[in-house]
C-alpha cells in the first residue's frame, strides 16, 4: 500500500475581485472553469480589513493577525516624533507570516507578488515581491538569481503597472486594456513555469488584473454610472468581463498542473469592488472649518507665505497632472528626471509645509484617519495630554454626525477610536482615530482641496486624475475546493484573517495561539473535522520591524506613482 501523498495548497489571489462581477457572468456561462470549482467546493463573501484597502488586507491574509499585530494600516505612515510622512514596505510588518510558519516547519513554499513583500525576505522556496516593489529593475526575488530566470521565461513580466499616459483618451484606455492583459499573461506564464519546475506545498499568487481593469473601466460597463458613455467602444464596455473570462483560463491552466486529489484550491481576494460616483471627503478642510487646523497665512499673519504656498502647490499639481495623465511613460520617465521635485523624496505628498503647527490641535496625515496634535509626540504639537482624550471624543462625535449638505446622508459609516477596531503592539503607532466612509464617499488623498469659489466646502466631486470609476468595497471572494472539503455550499461570510489558519489546518498543522483569524471548519466534511481535530501550539509570532529607508530617490518616485494610480496617495 502506497503512503498517503502530502497535502499542498494553491492560493490563488484575485486583486478585488467581486461577487457582483462573477455571479452575473456565470449565469451567463462566461466563467466556466470557475464555475466548475464553486460546484466542486465551497463560497462565502470575504470580509476585508477594517479599512479595505491592498496594504492591511493582504497583510492580514499573510500573517491571521488585525493590523494592531502585524502594524501595517496603509502605504504611509508618520515617521515617529515628527509631521513627516514615509513609504511603508514590507519590513514594517512585525508578525511572522503564512510562508515564513511554513518554512520553519520544512515546508516548501512559492509566493509571487503578494503586497508588502519588499525587500524580498529569504523563505524555504521562492519568493517574489509585489505592490511595494518599486520596478523590475530592483532586486525583487528571493533567491536573487531567481529574478534573470523569470525576466527570461517572460520577458513583458511586470509587477505594478503604470498606466498613466494611456488614460488620455479611448484610444489609449484601448493600450492599455492591452497592457493589462498582457501583463496577466507575463504572469501566468511564470506561475505555470515554477508549478512545473520547482518543489511546493504551499503556492501563492496575486493576480492584480482585476484591481486595475475595475478601477479604470467600471463606467464602461456600468450603465447606472453617471460617468457612463453608451456610445463607448465595446471592446471598453466589455473590458471587466473579459478580464474575468481571461482569469477563468487561468484557473484552467492551474488546474492543468494541481494533483487535484491531494491539492486544496483557494481562490480569494482582499477586498471587493463598485462604482466611484460620489464625492471626495477633505478631512483637513472640516477640521480647519471647526477650528481644529490651521494653514500657513490664514491667522492673518505671513500671507505673503501663504500665497507663495499656494501658487506652488497649484504649479506642481498642474505640471505633474499633466505629465502622468497625458504623456506616454517611456517619455515621461525621462522628462520627470529632469524636475528635481517629482523625483525628491520630499515631494509636495509626503510632507505638509502649508499647515501653522502651533495653531493646529488635529489633522489627517496618512489616509486612514485623524491624529491629535499631542505636545509630547510631535515636535510643533500643541494638545496637552489630559486633553487628549475630550478633543478625541468631540471630533469623534463630530464626525459621526456629519451629513452632506446636499443631500443629508451621512458621511461616514463609522467612526473608531483605533483601540475599538485593533488590538496589538503596534496600536499605539495608528492614527487616533479611525474613519470608515460610506460606500459614496471617498477619503481624498490630497491634505488640502484646491482653490475653490466655495471655499467652506470639505466635500466635493474631485475626479482623479487617472479618471478612476470604480473603487473598493468591504466583500471579497472566498471560494475552496479539496477532496476533504464540502461539495456546491455558499457558507456565511469568512474573514480575510482566516485563511491563515484555514491553511494550516489542512496541511495538518498546529496553529499559533496569537493568530487572529479561526479555521473556516464549515467549509470541511463533518468527517474529516471529526478525525482530525484542530489543533494548537503556543508561539511568539512578534518581529521587530525594520525602521531604516530602502529605496533610492528614483525608486520613490515610481512607487509614488503607482500608489497614485491606485489612488493611495
Amino acid at each position: 500500500m502506497q503512503p498517503k501523498a502530502k497535502r499542498k495548497v494553491f492560493v490563488l489571489g484575485l486583486d478585488g475581485a467581486t461577487f457582483d462581477i462573477i455571479k452575473p457572468l456565470l449565469t451567463e456561462g462566461a466563467l466556466p472553469h470557475l464555475a466548475r470549482i464553486m460546484k466542486q467546493g465551497v463560497h462565502a463573501q470575504l470580509n476585508s480589513a477594517i479599512l479595505s484597502h491592498s496594504a492591511p488586507a493582504w497583510t492580514s491574509f499573510a500573517t491571521g493577525k488585525n493590523p494592531g499585530k502585524h502594524g501595517i494600516l496603509g502605504f504611509t505612515k508618520m515617521s515617529p516624533g515628527t509631521h513627516r510622512l514615509e513609504l511603508v514596505y514590507g519590513s514594517h510588518n512585525r508578525a511572522k507570516t503564512l510562508w515564513e510558519v511554513l518554512g520553519d516547519k520544512g515546508r516548501k513554499v512559492i509566493v509571487m507578488n503578494i503586497p508588502m513583500t519588499y525587500p524580498p525576505q529569504p523563505v524555504n522556496g521562492l519568493l517574489m515581491s509585489g505592490l511595494d516593489t518599486p520596478s523590475t529593475s530592483a532586486n525583487f526575488t528571493y533567491p536573487p538569481e531567481l529574478k534573470e530566470e523569470i525576466l527570461r521565461i517572460a520577458p513583458g513580466y511586470k509587477i505594478n503597472l503604470h498606466l498613466g499616459g494611456y488614460l488620455h483618451n479611448d484610444r489609449r484606455r484601448v493600450k492599455a486594456l492591452a497592457i493589462i492583459k498582457s501583463t496577466l499573461k507575463a504572469r501566468t506564464k511564470v506561475v505555470i513555469h515554477l508549478m512545473k519546475e520547482y518543489p511546493w506545498d504551499f503556492f501563492a499568487v496575486r493576480f492584480n488584473s482585476p484591481d486595475n481593469v475595475q478601477h479604470q473601466f467600471w463606467s464602461y460597463m456600468d450603465e447606472n454610472h453617471p460617468e457612463h458613455r453608451p456610445d463607448s467602444s465595446p471592446i471598453l464596455k466589455n473590458a471587466i468581463k473579459s478580464i474575468y473570462q481571461e482569469l477563468d483560463h487561468v484557473l484552467y491552466r492551474i488546474c492543468e498542473h494541481i494533483d487535484e486529489d491531494n491539492t486544496t484550491l483557494i481562490i480569494m481576494s482582499d477586498h471587493g469592488a463598485g462604482p466611484r460616483a460620489g464625492k471626495s471627503i477633505f478631512v483637513n478642510e472640516w477640521l480647519k472649518s471647526l477650528g481644529y487646523l490651521s494653514k500657513i497665512g490664514e491667522d492673518g499673519n505671513n500671507k505673503f507665505l501663504g500665497l507663495l504656498d499656494d501658487l506652488s502647490f497649484a504649479l506642481k499639481g498642474r505640471i505633474l497632472s499633466f505629465l502622468l495623465r497625458t504623456i506616454p511613460p517611456e517619455v515621461k520617465g525621462r522628462l520627470m528626471k529632469l524636475i528635481p521635485f517629482a523625483a525628491s523624496k520630499t515631494a509636495a505628498y509626503l510632507r505638509f509645509s502649508s499647515v501653522n503647527w502651533r495653531e493646529t490641535k488635529a489633522f489627517i496625515g496618512e489616509v486612514e484617519g485623524i491624529r491629535i496634535n499631542l505636545r509630547d509626540k510631535y515636535p510643533q504639537g500643541t494638545v496637552e495630554r489630559e486633553d487628549y482624550e475630550r478633543l478625541r471624543t468631540t471630533i469623534i462625535d463630530a464626525a459621526k454626525s456629519l451629513k452632506d449638505p446636499e443631500t443629508g446622508q451621512y458621511v461616514f459609516k463609522n467612526v473608531f477610536k483605533r483601540e475599538e477596531i485593533f488590538h496589538g503592539e503596534c496600536v499605539g503607532e495608528f492614527a487616533d482615530i479611525i474613519l470608515k466612509p460610506e460606500d459614496k464617499y471617498y477619503m481624498s488623498p490630497k491634505f488640502f482641496r484646491k482653490r475653490t469659489k466655495n471655499r467652506g466646502s470639505f466635500l466635493m466631486k474631485d475626479a482623479h486624475w487617472r479618471k478612476i470609476s470604480g473603487s473598493h468595497r468591504q466583500y471579497g471572494i472566498f471560494i475552496m475546493k479539496g477532496t476533504d472539503c464540502r461539495r456546491n455550499v455558499q457558507l456565511d461570510p469568512i474573514d480575510i484573517m482566516d485563511i491563515f489558519p484555514t491553511v494550516l489546518y489542512q496541511l495538518q498543522m498546529a496553529i499559533p495561539t496569537d493568530v487572529d483569524g479561526r479555521v473556516v471548519s464549515e467549509a470541511f466534511n463533518p468527517r474529516f473535522v471529526e478525525a482530525n481535530p484542530i489543533t494548537f501550539e503556543q508561539t511568539q509570532q512578534y518581529k521587530k520591524g525594520e525602521g531604516k529607508d530602502v529605496y533610492t530617490d528614483e525608486e520613490t518616485s515610481q512607487l509614488i506613482e503607482s500608489l497614485q494610480g491606485l489612488g493611495y496617495l
